[in-house]
């Protein structure tokens, strides 16, 4: 638990096993950056996260790496704040994941990542790029009212419902080789503006 804690420098913990899944008396989750702050990077490529985890109202001063990382249970990464470069790229998500009105001041990356449960990514600010390329999504999708640079959906397969209710960007939105499989309801863009 590093609850509101304040770091100068960098957070690093690649490769590390997180195994509780009962949280501290004093805490929500077994795992928990709740309202931290890093003035450098965080790296927590290649770890495992077996219980639900939480990354709420933090705020990491440049970039913030979770590549290759396997989160078993649901994770909240809810009104975070990114000042460069954030990193899901391979990234299994076994368990429903937020990422609500978070802001990335740069790019976010989910190259090759898969997604079990409900995914929400509503109200996302995202200054460059949103690369969501050769993703699976299993269950539902949700990415309502985002603000993105360059939004990329390169060969996705989703395979739930799909929402991308009034997306807004000022370039390119791109669904090149997407797959979409969920039969009960109609694929939705719809309330979209987009300049590119």
């Amino acid at each position: 638990t590093l609850f509101d804690a304040s770091i100068s420098s960098n957070l690093f913990a690649r490769r590390s096993s997180f195994l509780g899944t009962v949280p501290d008396p004093t805490s929500k989750y077994p795992f928990e950056l709740w309202k931290t702050e890093v003035g450098q990077s965080t790296e927590f490529t290649d770890s495992v996260f077996k219980g639900e985890a939480s990354a709420e109202d933090a705020r990491f001063g440049v970039d913030v790496r979770f590549d290759g990382v396997t989160f078993e249970k649901p994770v909240w990464f809810t009104n975070i704040e990114v000042g460069e470069l954030t990193d899901f790229q391979g990234a299994v998500f076994r368990d429903t994941v937020t990422f609500e009105s978070s802001k990335i001041n740069r790019d976010i990356r989910f190259t090759g990542a898969t997604f079990e449960k409900d995914t929400n990514f509503d109200y996302l600010f995202v200054e460059r790029f949103f690369d969501f390329n050769q993703v699976k999504v299993d269950q539902r999708f949700s990415i309502q009212y985002p603000s993105i640079g360059w939004p990329y959906f390169d060969s996705p397969v989703s395979k739930g419902p799909v929402s991308f209710e009034g997306m807004q960007t000022a370039n390119d939105l791109d669904f090149t080789n997407a797959t979409y499989e969920y039969s009960e309801a109609p694929f939705k863009v719809f309330l979209a503006h987009v300049d590119g």
